[in-house]
């Protein structure tokens, strides 16, 4: 009974996660996700562990500053293919 709620609290975390890095462009740091928005950084590692096909964890290292470590929302394939001309999705339809 514990691993279901505990499973349902962890796909409710993703699914607001999604949400809000939909209105990020995709992306936030950890730090960010932290300071302006309330995530522990170990609730947001565990959630993308769980999820691996709904986000990604990245290390940044900008060419000054200090390196952070950034939560990425995966695309998926029906998006991806959205963001492509007409011309390439009547190929792939034909394909």
């Amino acid at each position: 009974m514990q691993a279901t709620s505990r499973l349902i609290a962890q796909r409710e975390q993703c699914d607001r996660l999604c949400k809000l890095l939909s209105r990020h462009g995709g992306r936030l740091t950890l730090r960010d996700l932290r300071d302006s928005h309330g995530y522990d950084k170990t609730q947001v590692e565990v959630v993308a562990q769980a999820f691996p096909d709904r986000f990604e964890l990245r290390e940044v290292r900008p060419a000054v500053g200090r390196p952070s470590r950034v939560l990425v929302l995966r695309r998926s394939e029906e998006h991806t293919s959205e963001l492509q001309s007409h011309h390439d999705l009547v190929c792939r339809l034909l394909l």
